[in-house]
Formats: structure tokens, sequence, C-alpha cells
């Protein structure tokens, strides 16, 4: 089905509003109070799904080594930072 332009932005604004919104929640989890930006929320989220003994299709197996070494050589880490929320 064709879409207008209209309905691809309205689409591009709420995908975009739900990877902010994991953005926010991987946040809260881990304890940030700031900073925890949506592409690292997504890449844990794949760590999350593929994390299982379950078998995966092949991308997302790909997906999930790429996000780990991304991690690893840009010295991303999920620990909380000194802005750590208090509970």
């Amino acid at each position: 089905m064709r879409k207008s332009a209209k309905e691809k932005q309205e689409h591009e604004n709420r995908a975009m509003a739900i990877a902010n919104k994991l953005g926010e929640e991987y946040g809260d989890w881990y304890g940030w109070t700031s900073g925890f930006g949506r592409y690292v929320a997504l890449g844990e989220y794949i760590l999350e799904e593929t994390g299982s003994d379950l078998p995966h299709d092949e991308w997302l197996m790909v997906a999930r080594e790429a996000f780990l070494k991304w991690k690893k050589d840009h010295n991303i880490s999920t620990a909380p930072p000194a802005n750590l929320k208090k509970p």
C-alpha cells in the first residue's frame, strides 16, 4: 500500500518517539539521569532479545555482534555514571 508523505512523516515521528522512550526506559533501568541515547538502548534491546538459548535469525546475531564490538571500540558502558539516580 502506497503511503502519502504525511503518513510517512507520521510513522517516522511515532518510530522516533518509541526509540526515545526505549532510551528513557534503559536509562531508568541502569540508573542514569541523562545521556542514555536511543541507539545504545536499541543495541541493549537486541542484546536482551538474543541473550537466550533460542535460535535467532542470522541478521539479528550479526547486529548483536556489531553492537558488542561498537561498545568495546568506543568504551561504552551501561554501568551507572556519576550522575546515578538515587532510589
